[in-house]
């Protein structure tokens, strides 16, 4: 297997875990609320957030991170939005890598000097993920920008055609 194929199969298992991080934590936005508390949200998780005990009480802040309890007390129609598109994403970055790791354990070599089906790979790779703002966007980010160099490195592993090995003499 050659360097190149290494080199692809880590990046893709670190963007893969980037993402799901970045994904799954809820520092993309970080605020401060009523003045007491940080807080932090992404488009289905938050930490420290107001609640309303009684209609005219006023607001008391939860020291918690927490999950949304459902999917539609997401706030925000634009942030239901994000939740499945980054979700989808993070899925499609997980899918792939485990996809080019089974790849690796078996039959990559092979795979490799074949070009269309490394093309795809890479491809599904680049189609993988954007998002935004705070520490665990950055992560997200990292990830994306992770996976654009799987995408390019996809067409040259595609391009470099492995030496054959040496029958074993016993």
């Amino acid at each position: 297997m050659s360097v190149l194929c290494v080199i692809w199969a880590t990046l893709s298992i670190i963007a893969s875990v980037f993402a799901c991080s970045g994904f799954y934590l809820p520092y993309w936005i970080q605020g401060r609320l009523l003045g007491k508390a940080d807080a932090y949200f992404s488009s289905f998780r938050r930490c420290n957030y107001p609640r309303l005990r009684a209609p005219n009480a006023a607001p008391e802040i939860v020291y918690e991170c927490a999950r949304y309890s459902s999917f539609w007390d997401i706030p925000s129609a634009w942030w239901q939005a994000s939740t499945v598109t980054i979700g989808v994403g993070v899925a499609l970055a997980v899918i792939t890598t485990l996809t080019l790791l089974a790849a690796a354990s078996s039959f990559l070599p092979h795979i490799l000097r074949m070009t269309r089906p490394t093309r795809a790979l890479g491809s599904l790779q680049l189609l993988a993920g954007k998002c935004s703002v705070s520490w665990s966007a950055h992560l997200l980010l990292g990830s994306v920008a992770l996976l654009l160099l799987c995408f390019g490195l996809s067409f040259c592993a595609a391009r470099h055609k492995p030496s054959h090995p040496h029958p074993l003499r016993i």
